[in-house]
């Protein structure tokens, strides 16, 4: 559900009456326009710097353990 302050969705409905639409129509249309207008990708600049970002914010650890073999095991006890 929507929260649409009662003005603009009481000029919505005017709208789509007058246009012989629905509501649904007219929202699907708007949200069509809109995300059709972004761009797909940002300026060169901004990109690399997001991906500076992600990079950083990403662990260090994250590869999988590998299993200690028994003698690895007995050695570090060892130490």
């Amino acid at each position: 559900m929507i929260d649409l302050p009662d003005d603009l969705l009481m000029q919505a409905k005017v709208y789509a009456a007058q246009h012989q639409t629905t509501l649904k129509k007219l929202v699907v249309q708007g949200l069509q326009q809109v995300t059709a207008q972004v761009s797909p990708s940002p300026d060169p600049a901004r990109r690399q710097n997001a991906q500076r970002l992600i990079a950083a914010l990403q662990a260090g650890n994250t590869r999988p353990m590998k299993p200690l073999t028994r003698e690895e095991i007995y050695e570090r006890s060892n130490r």
